[in-house]
């Protein structure tokens, strides 16, 4: 009984560290190991990424400096205080691109080897808090819609014009989104435009990654739109749309600030003119989203 429960004791124990090997394994990822010795005539060059945290550990005496090669700010440095050795380091360029990497306070007679890892995790779970506060950011998008039937004059199937659009994006989460903004669409056969105010709810349904780390976001919205008037027409018609969005985010890793393409299709139904028959309307826009 007694070998039974030492056997499974070391089972468990196996069991609990495992996930921490893996860990360490799969969050730091070596990128660099950098040799400073006597006839080291070159300064050692690293590439690094901007809003990526590092960790680099040192075997020998000096503390690491690493800065832009095209000049700019150097990586802020901060030592963990741990207590253990070699000493170690979390690094945060402020830039992206080329670094030259030395050693201050160095032992002019002593080697040193100084290994630089990406901090996958802890640069995932900064970019996490970072996406998911609230973020607010701007919209523009122009294309497109297939007719906008205020009376009898344009018949029933009214030529379709030109879309613009912008708007304030407001997001509180990577999930829902609330837009705030103008339209203005033309009208071919009234020889008009019409301006709209709107406010837009959004949602994403699912999110695919078919570049690299680029996220591709598919979602739903819905909008409800009231009009400014139509030129001499003497209406104000509103309009209740829904409809599919796909963003492309340009910024990799899987982040959603900065900028970003925007597709998208909506399906209106006019409330408030002439007609006997609530007439529909069909819009296609494509634009750009930024987010700071």
């Amino acid at each position: 009984m007694k070998t039974a429960l030492a056997v499974i004791a070391v089972l468990a124990s196996q069991l609990s560290s495992a996930p921490l090997v893996r860990s360490q394994t799969v969050n730091r990822v070596l990128i660099a190991e950098l040799h400073f010795g006597l006839d080291s005539a070159q300064t050692p060059r690293l590439e690094l990424e901007k809003e990526t945290i590092y960790w680099a550990e040192l075997v020998g005496s000096g503390t690491p400096l690493v800065k832009p090669v095209r000049g700019g700010r150097e990586a802020f440095l901060v030592p963990v205080e741990d207590g253990k050795a070699p000493p170690r380091f979390q690094i945060y360029p402020y830039e992206s691109g080329l670094h030259e990497v030395s050693l201050v306070d160095r032992n002019s007679t002593g080697i040193a080897t100084l290994r630089v890892y990406r901090d996958v995790a802890e640069t995932e779970r900064v970019r996490k808090e970072q996406d998911g506060g609230v973020m607010v950011g701007l919209m523009f998008a122009g294309g497109a819609h297939s007719g906008l039937g205020l009376d009898s004059v344009a018949g029933p199937n009214p030529r379709g014009g030109s879309s613009y659009e912008a708007c304030v994006l407001m997001q509180s989460s990577d999930r829902f989104a609330t837009c705030v903004g103008g339209a203005r669409q033309s009208m071919p056969d009234y020889d008009d435009v019409v301006g709209w105010l709107f406010l837009e709810e959004r949602a994403r349904l699912f999110t695919v990654t078919p570049v690299g780390t680029h996220n591709t976001d598919v979602g739903v919205a819905v909008r409800l739109s009231k009009s400014l008037g139509v030129g001499s027409h003497g209406v104000y018609p509103g309009m209740l749309s829904f409809g599919l969005h796909l963003t492309q985010h340009l910024a990799g890793g899987g982040r959603r600030r900065g900028w970003s393409l925007v597709a998208g299709w909506q399906h209106g139904s006019l409330k408030g003119t002439h007609t006997s028959k609530d007439p529909v309307s069909d819009q296609f826009v494509a634009g750009l989203i930024w987010i700071p």
